[in-house]
């Protein structure tokens, strides 16, 4: 559980740097534009602004992180950036650039939880398999209970938990997470349950997933 919190400290921290180095360039090209119209009012205006509502805001905030998260680097997890997602896949399998091929099998997350597992790869490339990809068969643990995550939903945008009994009580809002028996790590979060259902003799469990599908950039590779 706490290397898994650990790796997401480090995602965490490693999307602060990138929006940090982005806020600095953004404030670095504003002022050079204003310095070409050689307007040294409005330039020593920009400055300021930027330097008090953006530069430092974004200083302070990686500030705190890193002295809350406490930063361990580790060469067994992979920065990587989307380089490739398929519209007509778009919630099965997207393509991210690495600096060095990974292991398949390997779990991919952000600083919500799971995102996938690496399919494929390459020196510089690897395809992952998304978690709402059809066919997705990952092994669960909700609770005390065990089951096998293996559907999404795309109109309800929810993931589908079989294979739990229908004696076992799970509760709406519980947390669900990897299991562990399966390659992927265990205790990597995966979303929270938002409804229950009883289909012959067995419960579905229907999980809202916490990370965005719609909204990846910077993911993580565990390379085990």
């Amino acid at each position: 559980m706490h290397k898994n919190r650990r790796i997401i400290n480090i995602v965490l921290i490693l999307i602060t740097f990138i929006i940090l180095h982005d806020t600095i360039m953004v404030a670095a090209s504003n002022v050079f534009t204003i310095l070409r119209k050689s307007n040294k009012d409005e330039l020593e205006r920009a400055s300021y602004t930027i330097k008090i509502d953006s530069l430092e805001k974004a200083l302070s905030e990686y500030e705190r992180a890193y002295e809350n998260l406490k930063i361990y680097s580790s060469s067994s997890h992979v920065l990587a950036k989307i380089a490739l997602r398929d519209i007509y896949n778009f919630y099965d399998t997207l393509v991210v650039s690495t600096d060095y091929p990974v292991k398949k099998g390997s779990a991919v997350i952000n600083e919500d939880g799971l995102v996938g597992t690496v399919t494929d790869s390459t020196h510089s490339t690897a395809k992952i398999s998304l978690i709402t990809a059809k066919n997705t068969e990952i092994s669960v643990k909700i609770g005390e209970s065990y089951g096998l995550l293996d559907n999404y939903l795309n109109r309800d945008k929810l993931l589908v938990v079989h294979n739990i009994n229908n004696y076992t009580e799970i509760k709406e809002g519980t947390s669900v997470f990897t299991s562990g028996l399966q390659k992927i790590e265990g205790e990597i979060k995966v979303g929270k349950v938002v409804k229950t259902e009883l289909v012959g003799v067995e419960r579905l469990v229907y999980v809202e997933p916490s990370v965005n599908f719609d909204d990846l950039n910077y993911l993580m590779i565990i390379d085990r």
